[in-house]
């Protein structure tokens, strides 16, 4: 029998509801950039929708007792699809009972294996579907909702990511142990997103491993008011320095004066295309995801001059080294020095990047990422030849500069590396948009 098709039977045999009974009791303190309390700030776990409010001091305490949605038959319902690769198994979050598709795609977007599962509201693990080496996404549809994770397989005899070499009964019954029994083989059991949100700040992203943490500091960063593109999507804004830049990834699907952007979803459509075109990484489409991770844009979209709303404009050469500066005087430095382009900590999202070992690297210790507010998505980009590559591993944002005719410059963010670098490639290829005010 193909190893997809007994995979798949073996997903329906073994994809049972778990139930979640982990003890949530998180405490910390919202701050500001001058280290004062924040008041008023609601804090919220996405995964399982636990809920509160910062004190006068900035204290805030999160646990079961603060559930936005209660349980039902003594299953805790998370408040949003979500996933996650431990253990040799995927995990996924479902908050109402009913049909999963899961899909595998490669690096370079090809699609691995799609199944169809039934999935109760609450915890589901199953393994994973795909067992060749490399980096493998997975897509994960339910409900009119989407989300995406992946996982690292370093050999063909796999790691402690890869899929069961088997799926006998055996495999199936780990599968469905409950998570704290998991944990005691050195799965996480706890992966949740914390998010804060308060008018005149900008919205922060934590990834929380332990569902006991305590001495959480959360530095939230001055809001520099707001932008709308020419969809009317509004984007959050910063100020760095004597700029102020948009803090995320534009997503616009019509130039400023209402003209449609070209969508091009297909790669021989989009492979070293020399006309305007713009699409959404490996054909994403839920909105949350569109709006965390932006559009991809070819450099003939930026020479049209007709992408920013007035009074904003795509950044130069100028604008980016500006930036730069302004963040290694102004302290933004991994190591707070004011010396030298270390400031990719300071730029990226504290969510979302591949881990590094690699000492003041972006995926080293994420929780001391995105100290200026600028909140660096590692989206990834397509190719020239109409590939997608590299989510979770780069941020690469437009220059409104080209080279002699033929290459568009572009800032980059690397998960392995600390600085912001600048380079130039083909004008075919799809990267992101950020703004910044005139």
């Amino acid at each position: 029998m193909p190893r997809i098709q007994a995979i798949a039977i073996a997903f329906q045999l073994s994809a049972a509801s778990l139930c979640l009974a982990q003890t949530v009791d998180i405490k910390g303190v919202v701050k500001d950039a001058a280290g004062m309390g924040i008041p008023g700030v609601v804090l919220k776990l996405e995964k399982t929708a636990f809920q509160a409010t910062s004190g006068a001091d900035g204290s805030f305490t999160l646990n079961d007792k603060s559930s936005a949605i209660p349980a039902r038959n003594g299953v805790v319902r998370p408040a949003r699809l979500s996933a996650s690769v431990e253990q040799g198994s995927l995990w996924i979050q479902v908050p109402e009972k009913g049909n999963v598709a899961v899909t595998a795609f490669g690096m370079g977007g090809k699609e691995l294996s799609t199944l169809r599962l039934k999935m109760d509201a609450g915890a589901n693990a199953i393994p994973l579907p795909h067992r060749g080496q490399g980096l493998v996404f997975y897509r994960i549809q339910a409900n009119g909702h989407e989300v995406m994770t992946r996982s690292l397989i370093l050999s063909a005899n796999g790691t402690a990511d890869a899929i069961p070499t088997s799926t006998s009964a055996s495999t199936a019954a780990a599968a469905k142990a409950p998570l704290a029994k998991r944990a005691l083989t050195g799965a996480s059991a706890f992966k949740d997103i914390l998010a804060a949100d308060k008018s005149g700040f900008l919205k922060y992203r934590l990834a929380v491993s332990s569902p006991t943490a305590t001495g959480l500091e959360v530095r939230m960063v001055a809001s520099a008011g707001a932008v709308k593109d020419g969809d009317g999507n509004e984007y959050e804004t910063v100020k760095i320095g004597n700029q102020v830049w948009t803090a995320e990834h534009l997503r616009a699907t019509k130039y400023a004066d209402g003209t449609a952007i070209p969508k091009v979803a297909d790669q021989a459509g989009w492979a070293n295309r020399a006309t305007p075109a713009f699409c959404y990484y490996n054909g994403m489409s839920n909105p949350d995801s569109i709006k965390r991770f932006g559009a991809l844009y070819n450099w003939h979209v930026i020479n049209t001059k007709k992408l920013a709303p007035e009074g904003w404009h795509i950044p130069s050469e100028t604008d980016w080294m500006a930036l730069q500066n302004a963040m290694i005087a102004g302290g933004f430095n991994f190591d707070g020095t004011a010396t030298g382009n270390k400031i990719g900590k300071s730029m990226a999202a504290m969510t979302d990047w591949m881990a590094s070992a690699k000492a003041g690297a972006i995926g080293n210790d994420q929780s001391k990422n995105n100290k200026s507010g600028f909140s660096g998505v590692p989206t990834g980009f397509r190719d020239q030849g109409g590939n997608f590559t590299s989510m979770g591993a780069r941020c690469i944002m437009h220059s409104s500069n080209n080279k002699e005719n033929t290459f568009g410059y572009f800032a980059d963010l690397d998960n392995t590396s600390e600085t912001l670098r600048y380079s130039d490639d083909w004008m075919s290829m799809g990267f992101l948009v950020r703004l910044v005010k005139n």
